[in-house]
């Protein structure tokens, strides 16, 4: 059986970057990434604890900021594996 996606609301993200003093020097990149691409999709990868959640939700909540709609799903391992 499939795994239902948890929700997270805005007011969640802004929540849980209150404690983030400063913006990683990776999110202009990735906020110019944004603006200028017509892709809608984009998948970030990388070595565990190096701040990829904090900059997925940061770029979020610019975008949310900017009326824009925005899904965001995280995978893992488990999600792709199948039984």
């Amino acid at each position: 059986m499939p795994r239902k996606c948890d929700v997270i609301s805005e007011q969640q993200i802004r929540d849980s970057l209150t404690d983030i003093e400063y913006d990683r020097s990776l999110l202009y990149e990735l906020s110019n990434y944004c603006e200028n691409h017509r892709r809608k999709i984009l998948a970030l990868s990388g070595l565990r604890r190096t701040g990829k959640t904090v900059l997925m939700m940061r770029q979020a909540l610019n975008l949310m900021e900017q009326g824009k709609k925005i899904a965001y799903l995280q995978i893992s391992e488990l999600d792709t594996q199948q039984s």
